[in-house]
């Protein structure tokens, strides 16, 4: 190779090795522009709810808040988290979540699991502080107590996303006037109304009937038509012909079939209530669904009223 060509190709090596350099460290500043926009650009505040009641409550908290994400943990359900199995899916929700809110006392028994599984997430309990009935965690059920878990949340979710407060605590009360009309609709079925007795067949209907001054002479968890033999059958009608039962407090999604057989020997009153464990995913929700149950329960009352 004669001494001119060589020199052509050192230059056109050199040149070579500029150029890869440059697109190099081209590559590298875009990298680093990109990873800072990624890290300047807003971060969304992720809320996972453990079932229907809490996400209904958190959607009307929440609102439009901007940046805001709300999902809901398990399966919208005909029933309780009682026994719930959480399924990958579920599992799969939580990750990059910044807060759980639950129900508490003790209605999520798979919280242990997701503890030891997202050690970091936030929890939100929105049963803290409230009394309970033995293992009754249903507070839902009654405004009264709802209106206490609502606080509880906003409280929660206050103090984990400050940017949000105000548009939480607003939120919030909007929402609480329209507990506040259903709890009155509510105390004003019982005006006048003499003091009744009833046959639970869930304990989610102890704290309504406990707000409505309807004493309970007998609770069962009542989950299908074979959840009950004759023996216990026979033991519930005759405690309610000794107390003068005359109401049957059943659960909306689930057969009447029971019921409806000891009402036969008792002559006692069905009301079909809805627990509101599931239903539409939409804000009013809740309200609607109380306001149904208001309506059935004065129902009831109006034929135990007219038979007296």
């Amino acid at each position: 190779m004669n001494a001119g060509l060589k020199k052509t190709s050192v230059l056109l090596g050199i040149m070579a090795l500029v150029a890869a350099a440059g697109f190099f460290i081209t590559w590298i500043v875009g990298q680093r522009n990109g990873s800072f926009a990624r890290e300047g650009q807003e971060k969304s505040f992720r809320v996972v709810t453990s079932f229907y009641p809490m996400y209904i409550a958190a959607m009307n908290i929440i609102g439009d808040a901007d940046g805001v994400e709300l999902s809901n943990l398990t399966e919208n359900q005909g029933g309780c988290l009682h026994d719930y199995q959480l399924t990958a899916a579920d599992m799969k929700k939580l990750e990059g979540a910044d807060v759980l809110i639950i129900n508490g006392g003790g209605m999520e028994t798979f919280l242990e699991q997701i503890q030891k599984a997202y050690p970091g997430l936030a929890i939100v309990n929105a049963s803290a502080g409230l009394e309970k009935e033995g293992e009754n965690p249903h507070y839902w059920m009654d405004p009264k107590k709802y209106k206490k878990q609502l606080a509880a949340m906003e409280a929660g979710l206050s103090s984990l996303d400050r940017a949000h407060k105000d548009g939480y605590e607003e939120n919030r009360r909007v929402y609480e006037a329209q507990v506040d009309k259903v709890e009155k609709e509510m105390l004003s079925v019982i005006e006048g109304i003499p003091g009744e007795k009833a046959v639970l067949f869930h304990d989610a209907f102890y704290y309504l009937a406990q707000c409505l001054g309807i004493e309970i002479a007998y609770s069962i968890e009542l989950e299908d038509d074979t959840s009950l033999n004759t023996g216990e059958i026979a033991e519930i009608v005759d405690q309610a012909k000794a107390g003068g039962v005359r109401l049957l407090f059943t659960e909306k999604q689930f057969s009447e079939s029971i019921p409806l057989g000891i009402s036969r020997e008792t002559g006692a009153d069905i009301c079909v209530v809805d627990t509101l464990v599931s239903g539409a995913m939409e804000k009013d929700a809740y309200i609607k669904g109380m306001e149904k149950n208001i309506e059935e329960i004065c129902r009831c009352l109006k034929a135990l009223k007219e038979q007296a």
